[in-house]
């Protein structure tokens, strides 16, 4: 599998994009317990008709013994050597390998969730910021126009003018704090908007490198032990052309 075409990461995380990577991590976290399951439910299942069977046979053996006219020796069942043979190629099935690589995968888009997650509220942040900056530049600017209107000039009439001739009566301190208060908001919002830019970028590489460094090896993993997995349970079947112990055909 080539490197992926880093113009093909997304620009920013949106809900669409958050919901797809949970999803695609819960289907991982599903596939390797289910992996775990399907061989752990077939070890459990036949070892307990193993050891039903083993004490089965011995009973059977021990009361043929015991009857007047019985066979000098019992002729072990099919399907006791059938069971026998299935765990032992249980234990064979290399499925260490495959969850493992199911395990990282999912750890990493778990770190990939977590981020976006953060991406998101980042952007709440910003957006919640501009909404306000919003507000405060239409009242500043309303008030602006309000004291243009009423102070026209560059002398105020029963104002209060410094040694420059600037007005410093309460309406133009209130003014200029509020411009202040503006300006000191434009800036919030220039870093909060740069860390956003940031996290979104990170969002993008970490989105490919997840699937360049998680994905290859879960696919790999999984074909070794499908291949693996067929060929041992391949020695279950008398017709089968592959070496392998020597099964009994059962017979109803």
């Amino acid at each position: 599998m080539g490197p992926l075409d880093i113009s093909l990461a997304p620009r920013f995380t949106d809900k669409h994009h958050s919901e797809n990577t949970v999803q695609l991590e819960n289907e991982i976290r599903l596939w390797q317990e289910n992996l775990e399951k399907l061989l752990q439910t077939q070890k459990d299942y036949m070892h307990a008709l193993y050891h039903w069977l083993m004490l089965h046979i011995i009973q059977i053996e021990s009361d043929v013994k015991e009857t007047p006219r019985s066979p000098e020796k019992m002729t072990t069942p099919p399907i006791y050597l059938l069971c026998r043979a299935w765990r032992s190629i249980l234990d064979r099935v290399p499925e260490t390998l495959s969850i493992h690589a199911l395990k990282a995968f999912s750890s990493l888009l778990n770190d990939l969730i977590n981020h976006q997650n953060e991406e998101l509220r980042q952007k709440k942040r910003l957006e919640s910021l501009r909404k306000d900056l919003e507000k405060k530049e239409q009242l500043l600017s309303a008030q602006e126009m309000k004291y243009k209107e009423k102070w026209a000039g560059t002398a105020v009439e029963g104002g209060s003018l410094d040694e420059a001739g600037q007005d410093v009566g309460p309406q133009s301190l209130t003014l200029k704090e509020r411009e202040r208060t503006v300006n000191l908001l434009k800036d919030a919002v220039e870093s909060e908007k740069f860390k956003y830019e940031q996290m979104c970028a990170k969002s993008g590489a970490m989105a490919l490198s997840s699937l360049e460094k998680g994905l290859p090896p879960v696919l790999k993993a999984m074909r070794d032990f499908a291949e693996a997995a067929a060929q041992c349970y391949s020695e279950l079947d008398p017709d089968s052309s592959m070496n392998g112990p020597a099964v009994p055909r059962l017979t109803y």
